[in-house]
């Protein structure tokens, strides 16, 4: 269970109120690909190109802290069971990709399909850690990897975003051949430039808890001081770059992520400590994997947009889940009532 202490982050394997943020980060994921939510209103850039960009990034830090605390046999069971959904997950959404060509294909089913780039660059980001923290290269890595992590953050942010400010340095040779090697490895939103220094970053977490104090007041203040600078930054990225900006990844778009994760370690409300949140964990990973599906049917059939489709959808999310967990619970109880009379 999470401490009460608002001084320092302790590690543990049961963080209630990080699992309530990521089902809710979950749930704003979602409304991102339901955009537009209202019709020709400026609402729509300032959610999806500010408010909910935060909530990915919280996924991949929650990730490589815990990654961070796993012994190495429990690391590779990690990737393993991350691999396993992702292979699921692909199949699930062949349909989708298949007849786009060979070339597309392949490349949907390695570098993942629509959203599910985010279970490819997290697997991929974690194997990366894994074998810099494995080979002879852990001690320069170990010492490195915050100035890398701010490296890779750094260059992803040019290339997503701020190259599209400087005109004559976007069409220069070197950066157009740049952005080349960039795509080739997965582009700028994955595993090299996105999930792996968000990774670090849960990682230096990891390693610092015991230095970090900041009190809960401290954590929601930085937390809102953080999205106003963030939503300053795309507000300037958009007036300067028109419509090329997407603000997939920004040079502050990450902080509110950093902050509120802290203030998870640091705050633990008295009203959470008797409430079993453990299903919210397999919630949101189900409602991020079908929502694509689900949002794919309601069109289909009903024809929806905006708020309603919106509303729809994250009804349907939610039941979906719920439903998957009670069959595999009902299917783990009768496999173990077997192995018990056996």
């Amino acid at each position: 269970m999470p401490s009460t202490n608002t001084n320092q982050m302790i590690c543990s394997k049961e963080n209630k109120l990080l699992d309530i943020f990521k089902f809710i980060a979950a749930l704003f994921i979602v409304a991102s690909h339901c955009l537009p939510l209202v019709p020709n209103s400026t609402i729509n850039f300032l959610y999806g190109q500010w408010f909910f960009r935060f909530c990915v990034p919280l996924f991949f830090i929650s990730s490589g802290y815990f990654f961070s605390s796993f012994p190495k046999n429990k690391r590779i069971k990690y990737i393993k069971r991350i691999a396993i959904i992702y292979c699921f997950s692909a199949l699930l959404y062949a349909p989708f990709y298949i007849n786009k060509g060979i070339m597309q294909f392949v490349r949907s089913a390695i570098a993942g399909y629509y959203h599910l780039w985010y279970l490819s660059a997290l697997i991929l980001s974690l194997l990366l850690y894994f074998f810099l923290e494995e080979t002879p290269l852990n001690k320069a890595f170990n010492k490195l990897y915050p100035f890398l992590a701010c490296l890779l953050i750094i260059i992803g942010a040019f290339y997503d975003e701020y190259r599209y400010i400087f005109h004559e340095a976007n069409n220069s040779p070197l950066v157009i051949f740049i952005g080349k090697l960039i795509k080739a490895t997965g582009g700028h939103r994955h595993a090299l430039f996105f999930a792996f220094p968000m990774a670090l970053i849960g990682k230096y977490l990891y390693k610092h808890q015991n230095n970090i104090k900041i009190s809960k007041t401290i954590c929601i203040v930085l937390t809102v001081v953080s999205l106003f600078v963030s939503l300053v930054e795309s507000l300037i990225l958009q007036h300067f770059g028109g419509n090329d900006i997407t603000c997939d990844i920004t040079l502050f778009n990450y902080w509110p992520a950093v902050f509120l994760f802290i203030l998870t370690f640091s705050y633990c409300p008295q009203a959470l400590e008797t409430l079993d949140t453990r299903n919210l964990r397999k919630v949101a990973d189900i409602i991020y994997i079908s929502h694509i599906l689900i949002i794919w049917l309601i069109n289909k059939l009903l024809g929806l947009k905006y708020m309603p489709n919106l509303i729809l959808v994250l009804i349907a999310s939610i039941v979906v889940s719920y439903l998957y967990i009670r069959i595999e619970n009902a299917i783990n109880k009768k496999h173990k009532e077997i192995s018990i009379r056996q």
